[in-house]
């Protein structure tokens, strides 16, 4: 029996969209990582925050990290990969 497994960030993307004001005031100009409702970590570069959150034990795809703009009118750009490049 095959099974597909889903691994979409809608609810982190939806808690960071419905946070970003507070965020922005904590986490400005900072990568954060947000897994389900809650922020675990912030970095100064996305690649330290990928790197750092593996090391903890969350699996690639599990999470989100997002760039905290300077507003809310910057893009947000979404890329999914299972592969991470140091």
């Amino acid at each position: 029996m095959d099974t597909v497994m889903a691994t979409s960030l809608d609810k982190e993307y939806e808690y960071y969209k419905s946070h970003e004001a507070e965020l922005r005031l904590r986490y400005f100009g900072r990568c954060i990582v947000i897994k389900g409702s809650e922020v675990i970590g912030d970095y100064n570069d996305k690649a330290k925050a990928i790197a750092e959150a593996i090391a903890q034990g969350n699996k690639p795809g599990t999470f989100l990290v997002q760039f905290v703009a300077p507003d809310e009118d910057a893009q947000i750009a979404m890329f999914h990969s299972r592969v991470f490049v140091r």
